[in-house]
């Protein structure tokens, strides 16, 4: 199908609840340590009261899209989610812009529509009745980094941060992939731009396809900077969209069972025609800057990260990373992930959400908590020097939560932050320009801990903390 919103609700939640199992577990940014709580739905419900508009969608796979979308996904809000709340969200009729593309995006709306994603590099928009989290049908605009590999669409080791291939050339790739039979071509006003257009489908009897996706069998297509997107047999019919720019082109797809895809292209276009596009810019996110889920480095290159600002990663040989808001793990490619962890975690809040301002203030609060608590033991150990920095270095054992590493909204699941993900650790506390930091080291056992304190030493040389302000637009 469609873009990550599907792919990453499924397979890439599924490996963060392996990864948090094994051993790993927006607001418009801002610069300093804290996360903003999201504004709510309010605006937009009293505008649907007051218009006898359809209801904003609150049913529980909503509650926990939003959660999972502040608190699982690095990605930042963007503003329409600041306007009418955590995705999935009413759009009223009348005029509405964004910036997550880059590019300014004003769309005219004549009537309701659901904001189903809003993050860096992609918008999706649906009915306003349309069920929560389904397939279909979806209206993508999307800021696409690259496109996979003509010989890696059914590649499910293909990771983001790999070599893709170029954007600009999607006509070339829809001819080179044998799975895709396109149907029509021509070309369309989209967004006040002279567009290229293709219907196609994915034939699954003409080459491999991923066999994992939701639903059916698919193969990946381009990547916005946060997951892949796919096309999948479930999709009957889509239409790709190519409208240029000279910093990058925009990408359009239009998804839907092939019984109304007419009359959805037909209502989709009446948006594509009326929206207007502003002047040429780039990509949203910098290119050193990651904003996914997870992503390969190479060696020696630096790389910043939306859900942990100011913490600058060199790492000195393939490296993988998993990050999540306030907290970000970073390890060799050769020995990623397991049930031995080395991360780097922002101390954002104790367990009743009071934030933290120092490292002080983080040590007196565990040392209590170890006094007090008999599902919890803190060892304070030396401290200890980090390449001229005092680390204040305590070792933990928990079978309950310690602290959070994002602040969170009232009424928040508080599992979506917690510290540690397994059961024992050890911290290196320092004082950073976004606040108190730490470096953690996790086991499922003490044997494994011995394991993942080993790990982090590569942590100490590849991390410095550094956050210019022309370098924290899209970081929390």
């Amino acid at each position: 199908m469609t873009d990550g919103t599907m792919w990453r609700a499924a397979a890439h939640r599924v490996a963060i609840l392996a990864l948090v199992a094994s051993g790993c577990s927006s607001t418009t940014s801002t610069t300093n340590a804290t996360v903003r709580a999201p504004s709510t739905n309010a605006s937009a419900n009293e505008i649907a009261a007051n218009d006898d508009g359809p209801a904003i969608p609150n049913e529980p796979s909503a509650v926990i899209l939003r959660q999972q979308r502040l608190y699982d996904e690095p990605d930042p809000l963007g503003p329409l989610q600041e306007t009418f709340g955590v995705a999935p969200a009413l759009l009223p009729p009348g005029q509405h812009t964004t910036d997550v593309l880059g590019i300014d995006l004003t769309l005219h709306l004549d009537r309701w529509w659901r904001l189903d994603e809003e993050r860096p590099g992609s918008l999706n928009l649906v009915r306003p009745d349309d069920p929560v989290a389904a397939l279909l049908p979806a209206l993508l605009i999307q800021r696409p980094v690259g496109i996979a590999p003509v010989d890696r669409v059914a590649d499910s080791s293909f990771l983001n941060g790999e070599q893709t291939y170029p954007a600009a050339d999607l006509e070339q790739w829809l001819q080179s992939v044998e799975q895709i039979e396109i149907l029509a071509a021509g070309t369309a006003n989209v967004g006040g731009r002279q567009a290229q257009w293709w219907d196609v489908r994915l034939d699954r009897t003409a080459g491999p396809v991923l066999d994992s996706c939701i639903p059916g069998e698919c193969i990946l297509a381009w990547w916005t900077g946060g997951s892949p997107t796919t096309v999948t047999r479930a999709l009957e019919s889509l239409r790709y969209y190519l409208v240029p720019d000279p910093e990058g082109p925009i990408f359009v797809l239009l998804a839907s069972v092939e019984e109304e895809f007419e009359s959805w292209v037909a209502l989709s276009t009446e948006v594509l025609e009326s929206a207007r596009f502003g002047s040429s810019a780039p990509h949203p996110v910098p290119a050193d800057v990651s904003n996914g889920l997870h992503r390969i480095h190479s060696g020696g290159d630096s790389w910043r990260f939306v859900g942990l600002p100011g913490v600058v990663v060199t790492p000195d040989r393939y490296a993988i990373s998993l990050q999540l808001p306030g907290y970000l793990h970073v390890s060799p490619l050769s020995s990623h992930f397991g049930d031995a962890v080395s991360s780097v975690v922002r101390a954002a809040t104790d367990r009743a959400g009071n934030q933290f301002s120092s490292v002080d203030e983080v040590v007196d609060y565990l040392e209590q908590l170890g006094a007090t608590s008999d599902r919890v033991t803190v060892e304070r150990l030396p401290d200890e020097d980090l390449d001229g920095q005092m680390a204040s270095v305590l070792k933990v054992s928990s079978d309950d939560t310690v602290l959070h590493h994002a602040v969170l909204h009232e009424g928040a699941d508080a599992s979506f932050a917690n510290w540690p993900k397994l059961r024992y650790a050890q911290m290196w506390l320092i004082e950073t320009p976004i606040g108190p930091v730490f470096f953690s080291a996790e086991g499922e056992t003490a044997e494994k801990l011995e394991v993942a304190v080993e790990k982090t030493q590569d942590l100490f040389g590849w991390v410095t903390f550094d956050c210019p302000t022309d370098s924290c637009r899209w970081l929390r």
